[in-house]
């Protein structure tokens, strides 16, 4: 079943009847409803719903067409009914914040569902009908100032309590679009595959919001609103490829397998303040042979209080900011921690300056041929290894761990305090380490 889907402010979906009828039957063709209506219980087929003011349809089942369901503007519509049939049909408003349809009855319909122009609220597992066809959500315009300014095609899908194996394909004409996921403080539960064509999509949730996403995704930009609760989580299950960047705006994500491939090496994944990804894989954003991805995976960080928590899993990435470099506010300002030892491989792709903290018992191993310079005063347990390249702790720059520099690689000292004094250093045969401004 598909859905498209631009959102005004709320979503309805069904076939509606005329003012305030009661016990409506039969063949209504292209039904046009005002106010409150009753579907006795041999149910009503039309051929197409629209919403001409508030209102809501009950009672039996309402078998839709290909004309689909319109709701007009500055109204509010739920079906309460199941919708039946097999068309494949769309759903639109007037714009966001014009035009909300609820769906809250056992659908059963089969055909691909479109919606678009509106605010759309599924209200229940079987919302989005049967998972033979898919719903396709779209949006043709975007919002700025944390979704206060929206244009008419701007889309929303609400999720309050789900759990479907419903497929979700979101489009949209400009890949710097957003359309938003949004849950209030409710648990949903997605199966289902989730494929972006093109743009952004934002998962927003309230406070407590556990929101846990549970399938293959491919070609996302994950995006977690700068409006979401801190307090929200995220569980992430099953594979994702494709992948434009993923940004961690607010509250916990956990990832529990393998991200997948990149399709773009300027970004990678982005923890903004007040955030925290977890790990419960080993090697999340590595490619599946462990090797460097083909575009590079960076890790972003905009401030210490953006928290990167291998926890007790082993973890590879390719750089600190954006993998191109041509980011510079971005060059990895974050939390790396972990509750038990876990080591992070850093394969440096370029020079790079990290500017956050090892906490925990974070073990960090650089394996490329560039140059790192660490200017936080990291407090890990774990050791520091420059198998490969160079490594600069820079006047600011504190490794508290043991540290090791293997043969060809190399380590500049900026200051006297650089190192523990409980620290053991170790040295290849053909390892450097050079005091540049230590005591």
């Amino acid at each position: 079943m598909k859905v498209g889907l631009s959102i005004s402010f709320a979503c309805v979906i069904g076939c509606v009847c005329l003012a305030s009828l009661a016990d409506e039957s039969g063949d209504k063709g292209d039904w046009t409803v005002s106010g409150d209506v009753v579907v006795d219980a041999a149910g009503v087929t039309c051929s197409s719903i629209t919403f001409d003011g508030n209102a809501t349809v009950s009672g039996g089942p309402v078998t839709l067409g290909a004309g689909g369901i319109t709701v007009g503007d500055g109204v509010t519509a739920e079906i309460a009914s199941v919708i039946a049939g097999s068309e494949n049909f769309a759903v639109t408003g007037a714009g966001y914040f014009k035009s909300q349809l609820t769906l809250s009855g056992a659908n059963t319909f089969t055909g691909e569902m479109s919606i678009s122009k509106l605010n759309f609220h599924a209200a229940n597992d079987l919302a989005f009908g049967s998972p033979e066809g898919k719903t396709i959500f779209t949006s043709k315009d975007t919002c700025s100032d944390s979704k206060l300014t929206c244009g008419d095609d701007y889309a929303r899908l609400c999720f309050d309590g789900i759990d479907t194996s419903e497929p979700f394909e979101t489009y949209y004409d400009d890949s710097s679009a957003r359309r938003f996921v949004w849950s209030a403080n409710t648990t949903n539960v997605l199966r289902g595959a989730v494929v972006n064509k093109i743009g952004r999509v934002h998962f927003w949730a309230g406070a407590n919001a556990f929101t846990v996403l549970s399938n293959d995704w491919s070609g996302i930009s994950y995006d977690a609103d700068q409006s979401s609760s801190t307090s929200a989580r995220f569980e992430v299950f099953g594979q994702m490829s494709g992948l434009h960047r993923i940004n961690f705006c607010q509250g916990t994500w956990v990832f529990h397998q393998r991200v997948g491939s990149y399709s773009s090496g300027k970004y990678g994944s982005e923890i903004s303040k007040n955030s925290r990804m977890i790990m419960a894989a080993t090697n999340v954003f590595a490619a599946a042979d462990d090797a460097v991805q083909a575009y590079g995976v960076g890790l972003w960080g905009d401030d210490t209080t953006a928290v990167f928590d291998l926890n007790g899993y082993d973890q590879r990435i390719d750089a600190f900011g954006c993998v191109d470099g041509t980011t510079p506010q971005h060059y990895g300002k974050l939390t790396v921690t972990s509750g038990e030892p876990a080591v992070l491989r850093y394969d440096n792709v370029r020079d790079t300056e990290f500017f956050g903290v090892f906490t925990g018992a974070v073990s960090f191993s650089v394996e490329g041929q560039k140059t790192l310079t660490m200017s936080g005063a990291s407090t890990s347990t774990g050791d520091l290894t420059v198998a490969v390249g160079s490594v600069r702790l820079a006047a600011t720059g504190v490794w508290s761990g043991d540290v090791r520099v293997d043969d060809g690689a190399s380590l500049t000292l900026m200051a006297s305090g650089n190192l523990s004094e409980d620290a053991t250093l170790t040295l290849g045969e053909t390892g450097k380490v050079t005091l540049s401004g230590a005591a």
